[in-house]
């Protein structure tokens, strides 16, 4: 079982650092977290019932048979989320998503009803008239199932390359590829048990390739970055959830790297970004640009709350090396920012919003409001019409002597 306790120590130090990091609640995210767990619940009900079969103590059958049932709905849950996962890594709408998740559930509830039902049925394990643990004719149909989810995601990888781009892919089929030789490793020598070291294994490259936090991670100001705006964002727009946007631009920054030089500004940035993040209660905080910060709330009540402080905190004065300056910025806020259908025309609204800003040396708030979308949309319709005129070549140049 050394395998086993190796396995279980590397899943709590994985999921220890994956829950004290930084991270959003995607569905990706939680699906992970979630697949950590199972791994974890499968190998420490994997070393509980082994040691209890190798007692054989019939006294102890009352708990082994509970333990069991979880160990082997545990095989039953693990492929599954396996699936769930490689769906959410897909660059596509959460509704094509969600319609693969619940088709291919509908096998998965099945066979946990069967696990269920082996109190009575004795179909995957069972007990002799001495209390020695037995396996039951059902007992292979857990690798069979295991093995049509592992091919399930192997094809559903292929099928959605694009989606899923090489990256991904590859991690995909190494978590595979090192479950697959753990699984024939056990299954050529009982005395070692490999399967859920190779689950731990896979684990941790998924951790380490795709679900680090710090990889989508900002490190100057320890705010998650555009990379990953852009990836969480397609979720919340699919997702179908109202959600309001404040954007803050700090236009002073480049006056202040000539001021008192590139360090200050740096530090400053940083500064910024704490306060933001205390400033803000129940927002998920986003740095876009060199100085654009991006937050998200789901309440208006929140929305408003955390704008008004925001506008509050840059009116006030910031200290950089030893004097007290203003640092402005220009504040954008969108409210049931989902209309914008998509985060490329969230950003180009934002641009849009700034661009209206007046000349000042003082902090600006910008409200969206229905004149400003009707502005940003006749912009957007005029740009669309000259890319058309440009691609047919209608303009025409009119030469005029000039006396």
């Amino acid at each position: 079982m050394d395998f086993l306790i190796a396995a279980l120590i590397l899943l709590m130090l994985v999921l220890y650092h994956f829950r004290s990091e930084n991270r959003l609640q995607s569905a990706n995210s939680r699906i992970f977290g979630f697949f950590i767990c199972l791994g974890a619940v499968d190998i420490v009900f994997d070393i509980l019932c082994t040691l209890l079969i190798e007692r054989q103590d019939p006294s102890l059958n009352g708990l082994l048979k509970p333990a069991l049932t979880v160990f082997y709905l545990m095989q039953v849950l693990i492929p599954y989320a396996l699936l769930c996962y490689v769906q959410t890594l897909r660059d596509c709408s959460p509704a094509k998503k969600k319609r693969v998740m619940v088709f291919w559930s509908l096998p998965s509830a099945a066979l946990g009803i069967l696990v269920l039902w082996n109190y009575r049925s004795g179909w995957f394990f069972g007990f002799d008239r001495a209390g020695r643990y037995f396996e039951g004719p059902g007992y292979l149909t857990m690798y069979y199932y295991a093995m049509a989810y592992a091919a399930l995601v192997a094809v559903f990888s292929l099928i959605y390359y694009r989606e899923l781009g090489p990256k991904k892919f590859r991690v995909t089929w190494e978590f595979l590829l090192i479950e697959g030789i753990c699984v024939a490793i056990q299954a050529y020598s009982d005395s070692l048990l490999t399967i859920g070291f190779g689950i731990g294994m896979g684990i941790l490259v998924l951790y380490l390739s795709i679900n680090n936090p710090s990889s989508y991670m900002d490190h100057m100001t320890g705010v998650f970055d555009k990379q990953y705006f852009s990836r969480w964002m397609e979720e919340q727009f699919g997702g179908g959830r109202k959600f309001h946007v404040i954007s803050v631009d700090l236009f002073q920054l480049k006056q202040v790297n000539s001021l008192f030089g590139a360090n200050a500004g740096d530090l400053l940035l940083a500064r910024v970004a704490g306060e933001l993040q205390e400033q803000g209660e129940r927002m998920h905080l986003f740095r876009l640009s060199g100085n654009r910060f991006i937050m998200l709330t789901y309440t208006l009540t929140d929305y408003e709350k955390n704008r008004d402080r925001i506008r509050a905190y840059f009116a006030g004065r910031q200290e950089v090396k030893g004097e007290q300056i203003l640092f402005p910025a220009v504040i954008c806020g969108i409210t049931n920012a989902e209309k914008l259908e998509d985060a490329d025309t969230l950003q180009s609204y934002l641009e849009y919003m700034v661009s209206l800003a007046p000349d000042s040396e003082e902090s600006i708030l910008i409200q969206d409001n229905a004149q400003t979308r009707e502005g940003f949309r006749y912009e957007r319709e005029v740009e669309r019409f000259l890319n058309t005129a440009i691609a047919d070549d209608l303009f025409e140049v009119a030469y005029q002597p000039v006396y």
